[in-house]
């Protein structure tokens, strides 16, 4: 991803500019529900369980966006390829909260 928010500078692409990725109302209301899942299965009673099926399908989607954003990069598609590292960006905060949280369930044991 960081090879990518460098290419995207040397053709003038914002990318820390979120505001952009704001508008994009259905992948928010993506991770609000992403998010909200992701509380619920600290309180599961197959926390661990209900956690990596999560985690592998959080791992697709971000593979997803990746291949996404790297055709997007090889056909020039600046704006669209930053948009994709925006979303990428959310996601990676999204792994972040559930290594924290796998890291919390292993604790409790």
């Amino acid at each position: 991803m960081k090879r990518a928010e460098y290419m995207l500078t040397l053709y003038d692409i914002d990318i820390n500019n979120e505001q952009y990725t704001m508008h994009d109302t259905a992948f928010l209301m993506e991770q609000l529900a992403l998010r909200e899942e992701l509380a619920c299965i600290e309180t599961s009673e197959q926390a661990e369980e209900a956690l990596a099926l999560f985690s592998s399908g959080l791992a697709k989607t971000i593979k997803s966006y990746l291949q996404e954003m790297e055709k997007q990069l090889n056909e020039e598609q600046w704006v669209k390829a930053a948009d994709t590292v925006r979303k990428l960006r959310f996601l990676d905060k999204l792994q972040q909260q559930v290594e924290q949280l796998e890291e919390r369930l292993f604790n409790r044991f």
